[in-house]
């Protein structure tokens, strides 16, 4: 364990004037910033006035891969396609669901024995748009883990603002050309895999 400390500045700085407080009874506020490798020891959060409790630390884990299962939620029988090629081709074998509208994928999720590892979700969809079904999966405490990378045509402001303010993890617009559609999604595939950390269980 590393340990070091700051003090932060007085709070009187500048010329002194004739209230000012002399040096030996200054304020000196101090900082103690704690460094244990792998354990996060930050207090509570407080944020617009709620207190998120801290968890147990003890029973925290992270996991690095593997990368086993995707979920991809797409109604375009060409796009649905092309991820399939892409993927078959990348460095991973992948286990590749498929749900053709938002619907069919929340009943899957909730039915489904075992998460996938990753989701790959685009926006537009009949019946329940990726809209709704991001935003039913980051408030569920089951999915908050969960990879979820917005795959979409559209790079429109408003939609990827929407997208982060849902909690995405990622938004990728689809690329036009098959091999740049690939690369992008090795790169991803790769990322989640072999550099993200995830809690485990």
């Amino acid at each position: 364990m590393r340990r070091s400390a700051l003090s932060l500045p007085p709070l009187w700085a500048g010329r002194r004037s004739s209230t000012e407080a002399p040096p030996s009874r200054r304020l000196r506020v101090p900082l103690e910033l704690w460094h244990d490798v792998g354990t996060l020891r930050s207090p509570s959060l407080v944020h617009a006035g709620f207190r998120f409790p801290q968890p147990q630390l003890a029973s925290l884990h992270v996991r690095r891969g593997p990368l086993r299962s995707v979920l991809l939620v797409e109604d375009n029988p060409g796009d649905i396609r092309l991820v399939r090629e892409a993927l078959a081709t990348g460095p991973i074998a992948l286990e590749l669901t498929v749900a053709e509208d938002g619907e069919q994928a929340l009943r899957l999720l909730r039915d489904a024995s075992r998460r996938p590892d990753l989701i790959l979700l685009d926006l537009n969809l009949p019946a329940v748009d990726g809209r709704t079904v991001l935003r039913q999966l980051k408030s569920d405490p089951a999915f908050l883990s969960t990879p979820v990378v917005v795959l979409t045509s559209s790079d429109a402001p408003q939609d990827v603002w929407s997208a982060y303010q849902l909690h995405a993890n990622c938004y990728l617009v689809k690329p036009s050309d098959f091999a740049q559609f690939e690369r992008a999604l090795h790169k991803l595939v790769e990322f989640w895999a072999q550099l993200a950390q995830l809690p485990s269980g």
